[in-house]
């Protein structure tokens, strides 16, 4: 898996429709400073955008849990109005790489076992069952 760090300045963000449209991408994390619930309008702004504007499943990190001022991963999820399974949010901690890391990783564990499933049940009702 490779994961590409896309810079979050308004200035940079035309970078983001390349990136999320090519071939390779597979999937979307979306990475929010939770420390800092000034800038939640923003996120919640971009966050949309970028979901409207591609079809690859996203996960949003709330970063910086390790902050006593942080925003739960609850509070962002309703500051940034994500949707349940659609737009999942995890907390993390970047101090600690490893917790980022394991996030994503259990999402996209989640995505292959779903994505595994909907083809198995495509392939049945079709009358394709794979034995």
């Amino acid at each position: 898996m490779v994961l590409t760090d896309m810079p979050g300045r308004k200035r940079l963000r035309v970078a983001w429709e390349g990136a999320t449209s090519s071939s390779h991408a597979i999937a979307i994390v979306f990475i929010v400073d939770s420390a800092d619930e000034s800038r939640f309008g923003q996120a919640r702004t971009e966050l949309h955008r970028v979901a409207k504007t591609s079809s690859l499943p996203l996960l949003v990190l709330a970063n910086k849990q390790d902050l006593p001022q942080a925003a739960t991963a609850d509070e962002v999820t309703k500051a940034l109005g994500c949707v349940g399974a659609q737009m999942p949010v995890r907390g993390c901690s970047a101090i600690d790489d490893s917790l980022c890391v394991s996030a994503i990783m259990a999402w996209v564990a989640e995505l292959s076992v779903i994505s595994h499933a909907s083809h198995q049940r495509a392939d049945v009702q079709g009358g394709r069952a794979r034995m």
